[in-house]
């Protein structure tokens, strides 16, 4: 059940991947810049056969799309890190709309602290699972930066 969310901030773009063994997350683009990964549970082989276990980081290099497999028993997760502060990695990941939404989206309870989960414990992205492998697109990207809602 690959899967990869979007969370951002003001100056930061976060990719959540989670996949089941022997299942594959693509990127369909890349940018001209090298980035971070880090493998934060699993075991996990990379576009060139380099395979990272957690905690570590991995660095994809400019102008490589990634591609990642599950290899470890179990579920893997890792994070994908980009600046989007820095308008010429922004322009190469997200479009217009999302770069001012990321720029200047504040939740309601950022005056106030933490949000309170209490009311509403059951967050989950069960129901956005899907079987197999997983391809994420600049178009789902901007999707789910749209449809962001911290509040």
């Amino acid at each position: 059940m690959a899967i990869s969310k979007c969370s951002f901030n003001t100056e930061t773009l976060c990719i959540f991947n989670m996949l089941d063994q022997g299942e594959t997350i693509d990127y369909d683009w890349s940018i001209n810049t090298d980035y971070s990964v880090v493998v934060m549970e699993g075991s996990v082989q990379f576009q060139n056969s380099t395979t990272v276990n957690y905690v570590n980081e991995y660095r994809i290099q400019p102008n490589e799309n990634l591609t990642a497999t599950a290899i470890s028993p179990g579920r893997s997760y890792f994070i994908s890190l980009f600046r989007i502060d820095v308008e010429s990695i922004a322009n190469q990941i997200i479009n217009e709309a999302s770069k001012n939404k990321a720029k200047t989206f504040v939740p309601e309870w950022y005056e106030y602290g933490a949000p309170d989960f209490s009311e509403n414990p059951n967050i989950t992205w069960k129901d956005e699972f899907v079987s197999g492998d997983y391809t994420l697109t600049k178009t789902l990207i901007d999707s789910q930066i749209s449809l962001g809602d911290w509040s």
